[in-house]
């Protein structure tokens, strides 16, 4: 029993160091520059719609109500999509404030209460 603590100690602060390296890599990168570039649109839209991936991952229910069929959970949500305006030369990373981006505007529908998290495109 003891040794299995010890290893579940050890295991802890090298999962901590590796999280610290990724975040102090990204927090030392340069601010990206992509000269006169407009990022705000959507990438490619002469060629199409843009391919949104998404992935919804539930971390834990935290209740479920039998009379209301309904259950409340806490998720992580996560959308992936290619944005080749955004690529640069330098094999070093480099950050972006994400007002200079285009995202893609999502809103969660299967609620009970519709909310706008942000005003549609035009």
């Amino acid at each position: 029993m003891y040794t299995s603590n010890l290893n579940r100690f050890l295991r802890i602060p090298s999962v901590f160091v590796v999280f610290l390296l990724l975040f102090a890599n990204a927090a030392m990168a340069n601010q990206c520059d992509w000269g006169d570039a407009d990022l705000n649109g959507r990438p490619l839209a002469e060629k199409g719609p843009t391919e949104v991936s998404l992935r919804l991952y539930i971390l834990d229910i935290t209740s479920i109500h039998d009379v209301d069929q309904s259950f409340v959970a806490d998720v992580f949500f996560r959308a992936e999509w290619q944005d080749p305006r955004l690529a640069h030369d330098s094999p070093e990373p480099c950050k972006a404030d994400i007002t200079q981006i285009w995202t893609p505007v999502l809103q969660l529908l299967n609620r009970r209460h519709i909310e706008r998290i942000r005003e549609p495109e035009v």
